[in-house]
């Protein structure tokens, strides 16, 4: 678990084998690196705030989103999406 957060651009997060806890908790630990404790992640000299929502924290709703997809849209369900997960480190880097 602790190896994805020394993974690097273009290496893939190791989180097929995890269960679903280990699985939150390796993606939250890399997410707050990069983006939650990282006072540089910014575009353009601007810093990045993500957009709050009523009755959830701006940052627990941007992890939501960049790790999941929606599959209900009449609903707005959201699942786990690997796909996106296993690329949640390369934000620091496009950004």
């Amino acid at each position: 678990m602790p190896l994805n957060v020394l993974k690097r651009y273009n290496q893939l997060l190791d989180i097929v084998s995890m269960n679903e806890f280990q699985r939150k908790q390796s993606l939250q630990r890399v997410f707050d690196r990069d983006i939650t404790n990282n006072p540089n992640f910014k575009f353009q000299t601007k810093q990045i705030n993500p957009t709050p929502a009523e009755g959830q924290d701006s940052m627990e709703r941007l992890f939501t989103h960049l790790t999941t997809v929606i599959t209900d849209k009449t609903t707005n369900r959201r699942a786990f999406d690997m796909a996106r997960s296993v690329r949640l480190h390369w934000i620091k880097h496009h950004i």
